[in-house]
């Protein structure tokens, strides 16, 4: 990674088609046609953009391109996404421990966050669990993970 930044508003184009390109290859896969509809909605820009201002959105830079974006808000983690052709990179690991830094430095001793299933296998390698009993649907689970300095 040549650079990883706070989101700027101007940037906000890209990480969506990041996002888009996501949901259209890699979640395809584990979600029908309906639900994937529904998602890229849910990344429109306004939506973003409303999303950057409930917390810090990251961006991963290589050679002056976004490749990866992730957010934290207040001890949860949201929109970690990665280039399609970038996967197996490293790129979400990066980004994953860029955001639990945050955490850490902010007190947080625990972190959260809504895994689709497509991702849950990626979170669990990096030591996140399944919190028991809290499932949002048959594609998704809420899982945590505890910080260590």
């Amino acid at each position: 990674m040549d650079l990883f930044t706070q989101a700027k508003k101007r940037e906000i184009s890209e990480i969506r088609k990041i996002i888009v390109a996501n949901l259209l290859t890699i979640n395809s896969k584990d979600y029908d046609s309906e639900t994937i509809k529904m998602l890229v909605k849910d990344y429109s820009i306004p939506l973003i953009k409303k999303r950057m201002s409930e917390g810090e959105m990251f961006v991963a830079k290589r050679n002056n391109k976004i490749i990866g974006v992730g957010r934290f808000n207040n001890g949860e983690i949201f929109d970690v996404f990665v280039v399609p052709e970038k996967q197996g990179e490293g790129i979400g690991k990066t980004i994953m421990l860029h955001l639990e830094r945050i955490a850490i430095k902010k007190g947080f001793t625990k972190v959260f966050l809504p895994a689709s299933k497509t991702a849950i296998k990626f979170y669990e390698k990096r030591g996140y669990k399944r919190v028991k009993d809290y499932k949002i649907s048959d594609s998704s689970c809420w899982m945590f993970k505890e910080l260590k300095e």
